[in-house]
């Protein structure tokens, strides 16, 4: 993007040693040749436990952070690679080691980000992660602002971020805001042909019209942008997207039932979005029909 490389962070979380149809190298393995793997820290770190969104002995899980550059260009932007690689007798036994879900990616970001944000004690991979966030960035986590959700195969206009950024520096009240997300192969067959009509109307009328109020229902996870914190007026810091109310909701483990089924593994980004409304009903949720993405 056109926003600038120093004060970016690419964070990716890898979930599980999983190897794609028709892959001879894993998903890790595949993100990890992407990367310049930075030569002061080990091409091989040691796993750190965290405690999973799951149920049982699935409950333990590890992960490996890597530290790097991604280069496209002229750009080179910090990188950490969060791998989910499961303890050694899940890598052992499992066919997928560590794999939790999205909505446990989500968490290891947010739970990090909650510790960072409300001086709580960290988990060992929370800890490393801090470690080497700030030798990456030259500055304490405490200090990033924004959380900009990217789904991997989705491709974000270059002059979009800038453009993210700057609305919500502009309102301090907005917590949350999304763009248009457009069918990339739009031409490539007439399924995908008329998924541009549903597309193109659940975004520049429905989200449009629920922007006037600041209260957009669903910020889609494919491409949004969450604010980390809020400051008082006394510069106290406010968590947003890691307020430890909406965590610990959003982390709930035992989903026993069709409803909570469909709300925790197929509509989990809605369900966030509900959560930081009904948490803070006086911020806002918007739509920024200049900022898009293709997928």
């Amino acid at each position: 993007t056109s926003f600038a490389d120093d004060y970016k962070l690419l964070f990716i979380i890898a979930d599980g040693m999983v190897t794609g149809s028709g892959e001879t190298r894993s998903t890790p393995e595949i993100l990890l040749s992407m990367i310049e793997l930075d030569e002061n820290w080990s091409s091989a770190p040691i796993p750190m436990p965290y405690l999973a969104v799951a149920e049982g002995a699935a409950r333990e899980n590890m992960a490996k952070v890597y530290v790097g550059w991604y280069s496209a260009g002229e750009h080179s932007v910090p990188t950490i690679v969060v791998v989910k690689c499961g303890t050694p007798v899940e890598a052992r036994d499992s066919a997928k080691p560590g794999n939790r879900g999205k909505r446990d990616s989500q968490l290891i970001l947010m739970n990090w980000l909650s510790g960072i944000v409300s001086n709580k004690e960290l988990c060992p991979l929370e800890y490393d992660l801090c470690q080497k966030v700030q030798y990456l960035l030259g500055v304490t986590p405490d200090k990033l602002e924004f959380v900009l959700a990217v789904d991997a195969d989705t491709a974000v206009d270059p002059d979009s971020l800038p453009r993210m950024v700057a609305s919500m520096v502009l309102d301090p009240a907005v917590i949350g805001l999304c763009g248009e997300t457009r069918i990339a192969n739009k031409r490539e067959s007439w399924v995908t042909a008329i998924q541009v009509f549903e597309y193109y109307l659940s975004q520049n009328l429905s989200k449009a019209f629920e922007s006037v109020f600041g209260n957009v229902t669903c910020l889609p996870g494919c491409f949004c942008m969450w604010r980390i914190y809020a400051r008082r007026e006394d510069g106290a810091a406010i968590p947003i997207l890691c307020h430890p109310d909406i965590v610990s909701t959003y982390a709930r483990t035992r989903v026993n039932t069709l409803h909570k089924k469909n709300l925790f593994m197929l509509g989990e980004d809605r369900f966030l979005t509900t959560l930081l409304l009904s948490t803070f009903p006086r911020r806002k949720l918007i739509y920024v029909p200049r900022a898009f993405c293709e997928t």
